[in-house]
């Protein structure tokens, strides 16, 4: 469904159904995950078993292209995510250090990813700011009106003066 929830009628699916089915299946996925974990790695039913994968899940969710705050992203990033961080605490172990620095690298590239994907929301938010406390009266987004002139002439004929200094208006 994705960010276009609205549209989801239009093409003859059912939101509802669509998002329960969603969620059961994750809701069953992790189950499996984690009755899996618990039976076959740890082997006890260690409620903070599973604490140390929790910075790499968000790390690969996000390096794969997801934006926390919804909208976008997918599988095939985030699996990419995942083998990229893999490689790196590889990297990380192979050159000699600690395998805790790896960690350390997870949290570096998720506050630079995250970082690089809040930038732009951050940059129009201070531009803005900057165009209300200029006293900008334009609504962000609307279109810069390069010919003043041009648009009187045209609120003229709009206001139903029938003609303008330059000649008669041509709107109808």
């Amino acid at each position: 469904m994705g960010s276009g929830e609205a549209a989801g009628p239009a093409a003859g699916l059912h939101v509802k159904t669509a998002k329960v089915s969603v969620y059961v299946f994750s809701g069953l996925t992790a189950v499996g995950a984690g009755l899996f974990y618990s039976a076959v790695v740890t082997l006890s039913g260690s409620p903070t078993a599973g604490d140390p994968f929790l910075l790499q899940s968000f790390a690969a969710v996000v390096v794969g292209g997801t934006v926390l705050a919804g909208g976008r992203g997918g599988f095939v990033g985030t699996v990419f995510g995942a083998l990229l961080l893999s490689v790196i605490s590889q990297i990380v172990v192979f050159a000699g250090f600690q395998s805790y620095y790896s960690e350390l690298a997870y949290g570096a590239i998720l506050v630079i990813m995250v970082s690089v994907y809040s930038l732009p929301a951050l940059i129009a938010k201070n531009r803005g700011a900057r165009d209300e406390s200029d006293g900008a009266t334009a609504k962000r987004g609307a279109a810069v009106d390069l010919h003043p002139i041009a648009s009187r002439e045209e609120a003229s004929c709009h206001r139903g003066a029938g003609v303008t200094p330059s000649g008669p208006c041509l709107a109808g």
